[in-house]
């Protein structure tokens, strides 16, 4: 049964350079997923900072006398109106990253762990090689049955002693 086991457990081993290819792909999609609140984090001081010069410009005209001081104003009660919007959607975007975390760390070890997924179970105890065929048969305790196309052969092999 163990032997069985392990040759279906050899299957699932990633072979050379598919975990660099599978690490690069779900980087990818999920940057791909997240890109929105990281730009939008960039471009909004960005356009804060439009502001403030706007109204910079706004009091040199009104030095220079080409325009009114009610102009002048109004310039900068729309343009710190604008400012307000950036920075309280700064905040969800703070709010939101927060959320998002960096899954490098993550995905690297969730891959190296695939990787030696034969050595977990050749150290493992009784316990141990339990857990890991329940998370292969989908549950231990008792047996659900998969789709066929889910395993290269039917695994109830796996449960007959």
């Amino acid at each position: 049964m163990n032997a069985d086991f392990e040759a279906e457990l050899l299957k699932y081993l990633p072979r050379e350079g598919i975990v660099e290819i599978f690490t690069r792909t779900i980087k990818g999609q999920y940057n791909s997923q997240t890109f929105s609140i990281v730009d939008d984090r960039k471009d909004y001081p960005k356009q804060i900072e439009d502001l403030v010069k706007k109204i910079d410009r706004g009091h040199e005209l009104l030095l220079d006398g080409h325009v009114e001081g009610g102009d002048v104003q109004a310039i900068k009660n729309n343009c710190n109106n604008r400012i307000e919007i950036l920075e309280a959607r700064i905040n969800d975007l703070n709010v939101e990253n927060a959320a998002v975390p960096n899954i490098e760390g993550l995905l690297l070890k969730a891959m190296r762990n695939i990787e030696q997924l034969d050595e977990f179970y050749d150290k493992s105890s009784v316990e141990g090689k339990r857990f890991l065929m329940g998370l292969y048969i989908g549950s231990f305790d008792g047996f659900v049955k998969l789709p066929a196309q889910f395993f290269s052969e039917s695994p109830q092999h796996l449960l007959v002693n």
